[in-house]
């Protein structure tokens, strides 16, 4: 019988599109700070053409990608998609693959110095620590960009629409995007699987609290404490710690920007489980159905590089008669 009202309450309320329920607890929450109103949520995606304002404020904007790469399958493909379009894009690894011998020679991919034996296992935090202390990106030519975005082999984005979503907001202050949940954890952190953006701001801010730690072979910073091990709870420690929290990035229909799940998923209804670790981790849920994604979408994760190729047709190549491409016309 229980199990029956349950159905029908997720039901109605998830698949069917009523989610005021997932609006309105995170406002009258004690454990996030946003603003009521967000500029982005004015934003129009129905005109996708820029004015000619906007479309020399989306020009000026930098956008460094910092990529997490654990399989070599994954960086012909991404290099060749979305990262070409990110101002510059990096790779990092984790310790056996600098012992692996087919190892490209990139300059942007990001190896972790000193000797770590292949047995050695780093927590996703320690492998980022590393790689942002030790390599080019401890200077100031990869720290002045105005954004960051830090993300897993296997999720898309698509890079015009985040750039658009980001002229709303000021580099210069911490901002800390992404999709916000809680699994397990003493703060509210945006997902790593589907990306994290930072603003110049906090990304120095991430990048100082990394500096006042002796190395990162452990997982304690003085000013700070006991750090997660996962990478995407520890950066959300971190900024937490200069009071700078995840926010509501769903468009102003409740709509989803940055996905948990691949689309079909998302789009189809019931294909995610009222038991599903997404309604009880995210803290802002969106529909599962056809009204799941805003139309200014920004990542799709769990995708193998086929699937990403064919994202990248889909969006940039495929025209319909009588419909125009705005990307590609």
């Amino acid at each position: 019988m229980l199990s029956a009202i349950s159905w029908k309450i997720y039901k109605s309320s998830v698949v069917g599109g009523n989610f005021q329920h997932f609006q309105t607890w995170p406002e009258s929450s004690d454990k996030l700070n946003y603003p009521s109103k967000l500029d982005y949520w004015t934003f129009d995606f129905n005109n996708s053409i820029p004015d000619e304002q906007t479309q020399a404020r989306l020009n000026s904007l930098s956008l460094t990608c910092l990529i997490h790469l654990r399989k070599f399958n994954y960086l012909s493909t991404i290099n060749s998609t979305w990262a070409s379009r990110c101002n510059e894009s990096f790779y990092y690894l984790t310790p056996k693959e600098l012992f692996n011998s087919s190892l490209p020679d990139n300059d942007n991919i990001a190896l972790i110095k000193g000797s770590t034996p292949l047995s050695t296992i780093l927590s996703s935090w320690q492998q980022f620590c590393l790689t942002v202390s030790s390599t080019k990106f401890n200077t100031d030519q990869y720290t002045s960009s105005d954004w960051f975005l830090i993300a897993p082999e296997n999720t898309f984005f698509i890079i015009e629409n985040l750039r658009r979503f980001l002229i709303s907001f000021n580099s210069s202050n911490s901002v800390y995007l992404g999709r916000p949940i809680n699994n397990h954890a003493e703060v509210i952190y945006n997902s790593f699987d589907s990306g994290i953006v930072l603003s110049r701001s906090a990304f120095l801010a991430l990048m100082e609290a990394i500096k006042s730690s002796s190395n990162c072979s452990g997982s304690y910073i003085k000013s700070i404490g006991q750090l997660d091990r996962r990478v995407d709870v520890a950066i959300s420690q971190i900024l937490h710690h200069s009071s700078c929290k995840p926010i509501d990035t769903r468009d102003k229909f409740g709509r989803g920007r940055f996905l948990a799940l691949p689309m079909s998923r998302h789009m189809i209804p019931g294909s995610i489980t009222f038991d599903h670790p997404f309604w009880q981790q995210n803290i802002y849920p969106f529909p599962n159905g056809p009204d799941c994604c805003s139309d200014g979408l920004v990542a799709i994760p769990g995708l193998t590089p086929n699937s990403m190729r064919f994202y990248e047709y889909l969006i940039y190549t495929m025209r319909v008669v009588g419909i125009k491409n705005l990307i590609t016309s």
